[in-house]
């Protein structure tokens, strides 16, 4: 049985956009089709070579983002009854129009132009994040060992014995037993840590009990488990400290911030990987200018041997 590459795409072209910003002063750091900026187009065609190298005769999926509307609608929710005061997303670092418009058109190159020409799957789900889509497809093939290419901390809710995550850019491999070992409780309560602690307006902006950081959110969920099981716990005790009585104050919050962590399981489609032509990936990596390239264009043709 192959091996299943699910690649958060959104998060692979933003980490790319944001490695070029930092360095785009630098002599060569930018890439160009015409008078159009190629830096991201280039790094993402080159990462799903390295990932064939790593992972060979693999099946690979690209996901691609959509806005969750059930994440919208429930923030939106808690704003009108004041639980919030911003939604989900809503602070992420700004981009200049510019360079929305560079990284966008680069993202809609490689999803109509490029990657239809790969032998590679596209998957793109209205009202779906791809976080949403990836877990989805690790539960549809539990019996293929599945690699979840993001920096996404969300995806450790995934991990088992079958599923990994890969987040290449800060090239580090995330286990089912090398979570266990390094929090201490087992991937599913993953969701269950993250309610407590939230995460910040870099982030997904989802918000946290106020003085619960990680040092206490694990040590409650070490002890006492999901987050239905802590605050039962807490209750009854009779002496609490200021973290604990703030979580049992936040009763509301920490059920939203649960509902926006936990991944939605939604049908995908089958999986359908096409073998390319060698032929014409090459064709293809030429236009693009990405020549340099040529030699590993067999490795962008869908299973080969």
């Amino acid at each position: 049985m192959k091996r299943l590459i699910l690649i958060d795409a959104q998060n692979l072209a933003h980490r790319f956009f944001w490695r070029y910003m930092k360095n785009k002063r630098e002599p060569g750091s930018s890439l160009h089709y015409g008078t159009d900026s190629t830096s991201i187009l280039h790094s993402f065609i080159k990462e799903l070579i390295d990932l064939e190298k790593t992972y060979p005769e693999s099946d690979k999926v690209i996901i691609w983002d959509s806005p969750s509307i059930r994440r919208k609608a429930e923030t939106d929710k808690a704003k009108v009854s004041g639980l919030i005061k911003t939604g989900y997303k809503e602070e992420r670092k700004k981009m200049e129009d510019s360079e929305k418009e560079s990284l966008y058109d680069q993202i809609a190159h490689l999803q109509t132009d490029i990657l239809p020409n790969f032998g590679m799957m596209q998957v793109y789900i209205k009202g779906f994040e791809a976080d949403d889509c990836i877990y989805a497809y690790t539960l549809k093939y539990q019996d293929r060992e599945c690699v979840i290419v993001s920096s996404d901390r969300d995806f450790y809710q995934c991990l088992s014995e079958k599923v990994i995550i890969h987040d290449t850019m800060n090239e580090e491999i995330w286990t089912h037993d090398r979570f266990v070992k390094d929090y201490g409780f087992l991937p599913s309560l993953y969701v269950d840590y993250g309610a407590l602690v939230g995460e910040g307006s870099g982030g997904d902006n989802i918000p946290g009990v106020d003085g619960c950081g990680d040092v206490s959110a694990r040590k409650l969920v070490r002890q006492y488990g999901s987050v239905g099981e802590i605050l039962k716990a807490l209750s009854t005790k009779e002496k609490k400290s200021k973290v604990e009585e703030k979580i049992l104050a936040s009763v509301d919050l920490i059920a939203l911030s649960y509902s926006l962590k936990k991944m939605d399981f939604l049908n995908v489609p089958e999986l359908l990987i096409e073998k390319k032509e060698e032929k014409a990936v090459k064709h293809l990596l030429i236009e693009w200018g990405c020549s340099a390239m040529m030699k590993d264009a067999r490795r962008l043709c869908g299973s080969v041997k």
